[in-house]
């Protein structure tokens, strides 16, 4: 199945303002925490990198960055920012390959739920486990299902300032428990210009990605909070995080 078409030429334009207040460097105070020690990762593989905001913190840590994601438009703005030690290409995250091993693999913003798909899931873990060393670490945050039942979806609005012009974001929800799927309907609009996508964004059990690591070569698979990663995921919160190593 392939990819959807999202995150095109006005969302991505829109996207940095749009999370302009994601806290991009406590995330990777999160993935520095994870990684054993700061000199056992040195080069970072970025899968569903978007515009390049955790690069762009990390790049500032002296980590080696390649980042990958199937949207042109993003990647486009990525290399525009010319961060150090960051190398952007367009790829689908599921089916490249690139002639280097990683230290550690990460995921992060959910793209791992943007893969609604099991054997395109399935492909992401096998190809991110073959980037990696042994004993490499992958790093992705989630949706955790019984936070997502509990707390179902409904609209949600944002608004934010790009060169002087007002930018709006408008998102709708809807469960879809059949697929352990939301459906999210977007509306943006900055100036005069506008645009609508449809993201299919699944969210998932522990057991069923614990058992989709493990058929992947990964080991030690431990789950956490989001961001409190020391304590267990919880039904009050829907994001979730699970590190793991390359077995």
């Amino acid at each position: 199945m392939a990819a959807p078409n999202i995150f095109g030429a006005l969302y991505a334009k829109t996207y940095d303002a749009i999370y302009g207040n994601k806290n991009y460097a406590h995330e990777c105070d999160i993935l520095e925490q994870l990684f054993e020690t700061k000199s056992s990762v040195i080069s970072i593989l970025d899968l569903g990198c978007g515009t390049g905001g955790h690069a762009a913190e990390l790049s500032k840590r002296d980590y080696r960055i390649t980042g990958l994601d199937q949207s042109a438009e993003m990647i486009k703005i990525a290399q525009s920012k010319n961060l150090p030690s960051c190398k952007f290409r367009q790829e689908d995250i599921c089916s490249y390959h690139l002639d280097q091993k990683f230290d550690a693999v990460i995921l992060m913003f959910n793209v791992i739920g943007y893969i609604p798909d099991e054997d395109r899931l399935k492909a992401l873990l096998s190809t991110a486990r073959q980037h990696l060393i042994p004993d490499g670490m992958l790093i992705f945050d989630f949706w955790y299902a019984p936070a997502v039942r509990k707390n179902p979806p409904g609209q949600s609005a944002r608004e934010a300032d790009l060169a002087g012009q007002t930018v709006y974001r408008e998102a709708s929800g809807t469960l879809d428990s059949d697929q352990n799927c939301v459906l999210v309907d977007c509306a943006i609009s900055c100036g005069t210009a506008s645009a609508s996508e449809f993201h299919k964004v699944r969210y998932f059990e522990l057991d069923e990605l614990q058992l989709l690591l493990r058929q992947s070569n990964f080991y030690n698979v431990k789950f956490g909070n989001m961001p409190n990663f020391t304590t267990p995921p919880t039904p009050a919160n829907w994001p979730a995080l699970s590190w793991s190593k390359a077995g």
